[in-house]
């Protein structure tokens, strides 16, 4: 892969970059032009995304609502 440095890549419209270099995870991978993110760490991010809004989907769908507590009776 050729490097090409964020200005350079800005430069010539690119969507993506290489660095040549790890990222804070220490993946070697293309990177984002608009974030800086590299691609791993960019899909590791959006599945955790789609595993959360599952997990909040089917607790709303279990007929509960979040946040909100039942009322106490009075005696």
């Amino acid at each position: 892969m050729k490097i090409v440095t964020r200005q350079e890549a800005k430069a010539l419209k690119l969507k993506r970059y290489y660095t040549g270099e790890p990222c804070h995870r220490g993946h070697y991978d293309e990177r984002t032009l608009a974030s800086g993110e590299c691609i791993t760490c960019h899909r590791i991010r959006i599945q955790g995304m789609r595993r959360k809004r599952k997990e909040v989907m089917s607790f709303l769908t279990a007929g509960t609502t979040l946040g909100v507590m039942p009322k106490k009776e009075a005696a």
